[in-house]
């Protein structure tokens, strides 16, 4: 049996927050959320939905967010990085240099999970971890 899901695979990552990551099919750079311009995994919080900006202006340019469980062997990466200055949700969203996740499993291969990596990807990076991603169908 194939259970059919209307999730966009390709929307990407934009926040992790606990056992959750959360996927926007909006432009990256034009992402944002809950105080975006601080700490990701102590001050920010979820990504904006086009409902919390002008309902009437964005009636053509609206997106979707998902909020996706995931579960493995991951860390966040101001454990691995002790020296990583505690980026903003924003500087990791646009700088491509810091990853969200990092694998801790002893692996042949260290896997990182980088913002921009589409829902697709993010699920064969669970899986490869000894992982899983929840897509509600």
């Amino acid at each position: 049996m194939i259970i059919k899901s209307d999730i966009n695979m390709e929307s990407v990552l934009c926040f992790i927050n606990g056992p959750w990551a959360y996927f926007t099919t909006r432009a990256l750079s034009d992402q944002y959320g809950d105080n975006w311009n601080n700490k990701p995994w102590t001050e920010a919080g979820s990504p904006y939905l086009h409902r919390h900006y002008n309902p009437e202006l964005d009636k053509l340019n609206k997106w979707e967010i998902y909020k996706i469980a995931y579960s493995g062997f991951w860390t966040l990466p101001y454990a691995i990085y002790p020296d990583l200055n505690h980026p903003t949700v924003l500087s990791i969203n646009n700088d491509n240099s810091i990853p969200w996740l990092c694998s801790s499993n002893p692996h042949p291969k260290p896997i990182e999970v980088m913002a921009g990596t589409t829902l697709s990807n993010f699920c064969k990076l669970m899986r490869e971890n000894g992982g899983y991603a929840y897509i509600p169908v």
